[in-house]
């Protein structure tokens, strides 16, 4: 399966940075599975990968991998993404608010169970993954300090011969903070200019930045 490359699977639970993972990848030179901006084809959407599918990729992004299974011989390097959790549960249900008729806003014992079941589906998630090597990364490294995160992941890869540009792959991230914004214009941002939205951005306006995030 994939001409005897190692395929790099990037995983987590929603909101955790995967979208911009696999974009600084594909940046940096790799071929990834989906499309720009956030890389979720209906092959790996709560289902059994197949392994000819994803022969064809070197990159591909698994969310909630204890729901989403590997192919069992697959060769692979894991790329966990992680959260602040009050920050991911925040981000998780915007989401929701603005994308389905789920309009409630959570009490605090409702965000209290939210932040829980993270927590739970985490362990889960890494037990589903727990036989392939791992590279551990957080969101919040990835926004404050892109430069450096791109750095440490090409390094890492390149011990299982995977080769990436970090440089690249650090141009690709939109300034900003990492805490939740109330709504999805970086989202909205990123489908508008496409891959170069970093760039522009920049660009446009080298001082500023973008607040809070997704």
């Amino acid at each position: 399966m994939s001409g005897g490359r190692k395929i790099v699977v990037v995983a987590g639970l929603g909101r955790c940075g995967l979208s911009l993972v696999m974009q600084m990848l594909e940046a940096g030179g790799l071929p990834c599975a989906g499309e720009f901006p956030d890389y979720e084809p209906d092959e790996v959407n709560h289902r059994a990968v197949d392994e000819h599918w994803l022969g064809q990729w070197q990159a591909v992004k698994i969310l909630d991998p204890h729901l989403t299974p590997l192919p069992p011989d697959l060769d692979a390097v894991v790329i966990w993404l992680d959260r602040n959790v009050d920050e991911q549960a925040r981000s998780q249900q915007k989401l929701l608010r603005l994308t389905t008729d789920w309009k409630l806003s959570p009490s605090r014992q409702q965000r209290g169970a939210w932040k829980r079941s993270l927590k739970s589906d985490r362990k889960r998630a890494r037990r589903a993954l727990a036989r392939y090597p791992c590279i551990e990364q957080r969101f919040e490294d990835l926004i404050g300090e892109p430069a450096a995160a791109a750095l440490m992941l090409e390094h890492a890869l390149e011990r299982y011969g995977i080769a990436v540009c970090a440089e690249d792959m650090a141009e690709c991230v939109l300034p900003r903070a990492s805490r939740c914004r109330p709504d999805l214009g970086i989202e909205a941002m990123l489908v508008e200019y496409g891959p170069g939205a970093a760039k522009l951005l920049q660009h446009l306006y080298p001082q500023e930045s973008l607040g809070t995030t997704l």
